[in-house]
């Protein structure tokens, strides 16, 4: 490769020993399970470390692929509980995940299991599966045409109440109400004539309670209630009025947890890199 030099750094004095010593040895172990087009870009990643610089430790487990995502945050739920006992604080943890997706399930699933959280990213209520899924219902009743707030409702229904549902595709190829059947199909009516009956807080409450949502605590959505209640306080009832009122500025709404206070950290391993 053009200006291209490869270049070693054998020292590493930053991080805990402990570390080093694993990254040696699992390096070195998949240097030897490569190709020899491969192996040569770890065979040489052996650092030294501060033998002084004490104090690390590295666990790896392997979990059941079935229900993956809830062994992943129970296993996670388990270890900071270790941690406490230990003798850590929660403001000692920082959990690395892959997107904003993983980080905002991962914040959600602790808040609702009574350990605070710190994320500047993973706490933005866009990022909450149950705000989008009120969302699209509120656009469903404002615009019955879009097709893609109906294909987005049915898709969350059956990822989180109706997973045995087989027969997605005769509904999204059903006209004209495609959500409308869905919800007629499991016993969920929901009339767009009566709904205009509400103001905006109190239909988002109706639907909160509608479609289960409420039946555990969930702080993205008691956020998103005072954000409905903010807008329509000093604005109007229009859903349309408020959608484009969101669209506008909810890339800054978030939870908001006071700085300083005891919390586990949830962060993307793309923001853990400047640290």
């Amino acid at each position: 490769m053009r200006n291209h030099k490869d270049e070693n750094l054998t020292q590493n004095y930053r991080s805990k020993a402990e570390i080093v010593d694993f990254n040696n040895q699992f390096f070195n172990f998949v240097a030897n399970e490569l190709t020899d087009r491969f192996s040569p870009i770890y065979s040489e990643l052996k650092q030294e470390f501060d033998p002084k610089n004490t104090g690390g430790g590295v666990s790896i487990e392997f979990l059941e692929p079935d229900d993956y995502n809830v062994n992943t945050k129970l296993k996670i739920k388990e270890t900071i509980e270790q941690c406490l006992a230990d003798g850590y604080q929660y403001s000692d943890i920082t959990i690395l995940t892959r997107s904003n997706d993983n980080a905002s399930a991962i914040a959600s699933f602790l808040l609702e299991n009574n350990i605070q959280v710190v994320s500047s990213e993973s706490l933005l209520l866009n990022n909450s599966n149950e705000v989008k899924f009120l969302l699209s219902l509120l656009k469903y009743i404002a615009n019955p045409t879009d097709l893609a707030n109906h294909l987005f409702a049915i898709n969350y229904l059956i990822s989180t109440r109706f997973t045995t549902e087989e027969n997605i595709d005769y509904f999204i190829h059903k006209a004209p109400d495609v959500l409308g059947d869905f919800l007629k199909k499991h016993q969920l009516t929901l009339s767009k004539a009566s709904a205009t009956r509400f103001s905006l807080y109190e239909l988002t409450e109706y639907l909160i309670e509608h479609f289960d949502l409420g039946k555990n605590v969930n702080i993205f959505i008691q956020f998103f209630l005072d954000k409905i209640h903010e807008y329509a306080t000093k604005n109007d009832n229009s859903i349309l009025n408020f959608m484009e009122w969101w669209d506008s500025k909810s890339n800054k709404f978030s939870v908001v947890i006071p700085s300083g206070i005891n919390a586990v950290q949830v962060m993307t391993i793309h923001k853990s890199k400047g640290l």
